[in-house]
């Protein structure tokens, strides 16, 4: 179980053990080159597309630090797509940062992993003494050591919510169970999802615990900024007017898009409170049959991160139906906006955020998020002590913190 590998860096890690730190090999082969240890870590950046998923904003806020609180490494970003662009990181430009574009298709190397076990880490990042997967796509490796970080398993849970896609969930659910057990360390963003993968895979991988790492993510300054008066140039642009309910996410089932649509029309039918509903990113299903509750429901596209910074903190309320989400990334962002937020309580922030910060609802229904909408809106102190108190936890959690635990990730398993 996470075998650490026979190659030649594993035993160029137990070599600089015995050695001071200006006699310390830089590489291991026939010939020492006797300098400072420089070790070259490979982090996959195939998911920082330019229409990133929350997945892809973990990704390239990792690839934006990691370079920062750890100075002495190299880092090998690798970028597997045939047509999309290379993402660019302009603040590392004097940072030791090695940009490795595969012109691979995504779906031949995701089957070539599959099916074959090539091409492994070894032929994409040759240099490498440790590879990172952040976005749940684990390669095959011959004996460099490798991290993962699992964000959820809701499709093992729930395989009739799991996503269609043939390179998403279903493909998690056929290589997880068998590239798990050549991984050295696995990060999870909350103790949700450390509970699935025990539950999952404990029984059939040996000491899991002793190898799993709960690392929250963070929340960006963008999201800290106050409302502008220039923000309505924004929202005109996309024909929104405060105040609106925002939510954001695709149009998935795990996303529960139908009862929070019921909710909307729940809130105006039942309280009176006829505010239109924005959702980004998904496109909600019978639209037609809400506008009789007096309100609206938009549908906008992917926006950019600036974009949506500017319409998170004009909401009145960020809303979230969603049936589980391993951390909850726009629910941090909407806390740090000082945007109350209505959530499903199967939520892995509100571990870090505490209580106070957000109304949470236990019973996924339309009849309770409606509510507790309700409540929320029509309670002027309530709705000061969420956004207070949700700003004020949203200020602990930063990405700067979050590159450093994964850095510790990353020396324990280059010591093991």
């Amino acid at each position: 179980m996470f075998p650490q590998g026979e190659g030649g860096y594993s035993k160029c890690v137990g070599l600089r053990k015995t050695l001071p730190p200006e006699l310390r090999p830089l590489t291991c082969g026939t010939e020492l080159e006797w300098k400072t240890l420089s070790i070259s870590i490979a982090l996959d950046i195939s998911t920082v597309t330019p229409q990133r998923t929350g997945i892809g904003t973990v990704t390239a806020e990792l690839a934006a630090r990691l370079p920062f609180v750890s100075p002495e490494h190299e880092f090998l970003y690798v970028f597997h797509s045939f047509r999309q662009p290379l993402p660019r990181f302009p603040l590392l430009a004097r940072r030791k940062v090695t940009m490795l574009r595969r012109r691979i298709p995504g779906p031949l190397l995701l089957s070539g992993w599959h099916w074959a076990d090539f091409p492994p880490v070894e032929i994409l990042a040759p240099r490498a003494a440790l590879w990172h997967a952040p976005g749940m796509f684990i390669p095959p490796s011959r004996h460099v050591p490798i991290v993962a970080t699992i964000h959820d398993l809701f499709f093992l849970d729930a395989p009739h919510a799991a996503e269609k896609s043939r390179w998403g969930d279903s493909y998690f659910s056929k290589t997880l169970p068998r590239r798990l057990r050549h991984v050295s360390h696995i990060i999870v963003p909350s103790s949700l999802s450390a509970h699935q993968l025990r539950r999952h895979f404990g029984p059939y991988l040996a000491h899991l615990s002793e190898h799993v790492h709960v690392i929250p993510w963070g929340v960006g300054p963008r999201y800290f900024l106050r409302r502008f008066a220039s923000d309505r140039i924004v929202l005109q642009r996309f024909g929104l007017e405060p105040p609106y309910l925002l939510t954001i996410g695709g149009n998935v089932p795990r996303k529960n898009m139908g009862t929070l649509l019921e909710a909307h029309r729940l809130l105006g039918a039942e309280y009176g409170l006829n505010m239109p509903l924005i959702c980004v990113g998904a496109t909600p299903p019978h639209r037609a049959g809400l506008h009789s509750s007096g309100a609206c429901v938009y549908r906008l596209p992917y926006v950019s991160r600036h974009e949506l910074g500017i319409i998170m903190r004009n909401a009145a309320v960020y809303v979230s139906a969603s049936l589980m989400e391993g951390f909850g990334l726009p629910q941090l962002e909407a806390m740090a906006a000082g945007v109350p937020v209505v959530s499903t309580a199967e939520c892995g922030v509100f571990e870090f955020t505490g209580q106070g910060s957000a109304c949470l609802v236990s019973d996924v229904s339309a009849l309770s998020l409606a509510a507790a909408l309700a409540r929320v809106l029509t309670d002027d102190a309530l709705r000061v002590q969420f956004a207070t108190k949700g700003r004020e936890a949203a200020a602990r959690l930063t990405w700067r913190r979050t590159a450093m635990e994964t850095l510790a990730v990353y020396e324990k398993t280059l010591k093991d």
